[in-house]
């Protein structure tokens, strides 16, 4: 699977919908299209970050199960003209990869790729979109909960790490989420594709496309 440039041209997208921040200034676009071999996700993002503005655009590509196999994410911070760059592609044995641009300084720790082994899940920690993927490759019964390890990607260093997650089923369409058990926890509402709808604290959708 090839994943496409950020800002590629929609095709047939499910549901485009528009999230607002709840507790500090940002908002969303996000698209979900179905593609020949599974699911993708693109957005764009508008936050701050140290009181800088913040221009995040990604895709994430996924497999027919909703598993991981590439993410783009490129971000403008501030009055910094280069862009930064990471990508990350995940092989069949869930082996992670990134390559980033600008080419990061000697000094600064790689990325433990080890630690990502088996990983099946990405979190982009600037947006509600992923958790979307255990909640619809899990599919938990109501009243029941899965626990899982996403690759988080912080936000806005864009470093990248182990994340443990837990997702109890509430409802139909709630759900507690719990991570580094237990230090965040927050109630999702979804809609029927599994896009978040409200995310206690952080997110709340303000307009969606009307379904195909």
């Amino acid at each position: 699977m090839v994943v496409p440039e950020p800002a590629a041209v929609l095709n047939n997208p499910l549901r485009t919908v528009l999230w607002q921040r709840i507790v500090s200034p940002g908002s969303e676009w996000c698209a979900l299209e179905r593609e020949p071999d599974g699911w993708q996700l693109q957005g764009i993002v508008l936050a701050e970050a140290a009181s800088a503005p913040v221009l995040v655009q990604y895709v994430v590509a996924l497999g027919a199960d909703w598993s991981t196999r590439a993410v783009q994410i490129v971000m403008r911070s501030g009055a910094v003209a280069e862009l930064r760059a990471l990508k990350i592609t995940v092989d069949f044995e869930q082996r992670w990869q990134t390559e980033r641009k600008p080419t990061p300084d000697p000094a600064t720790p790689p990325d433990d790729l080890e630690a990502l082994h088996g990983l099946i899940d990405v979190d982009l920690g600037f947006s509600p979109v992923t958790n979307t993927l255990p909640i619809r490759r899990l599919d938990p019964a109501i009243g029941g909960a899965v626990d899982v390890v996403a690759a988080w990607v912080r936000f806005p260093e864009l470093t990248i790490g182990p994340l443990p997650q837990r997702y109890i089923r509430l409802a139909e369409r709630r759900y507690r989420y719990e991570s580094a058990g237990g230090a965040f926890v927050a109630e999702i509402e979804v809609d029927d594709l599994g896009l978040a709808t409200t995310y206690e604290g952080g997110w709340q959708r303000i307009a969606a496309s009307p379904d195909h």
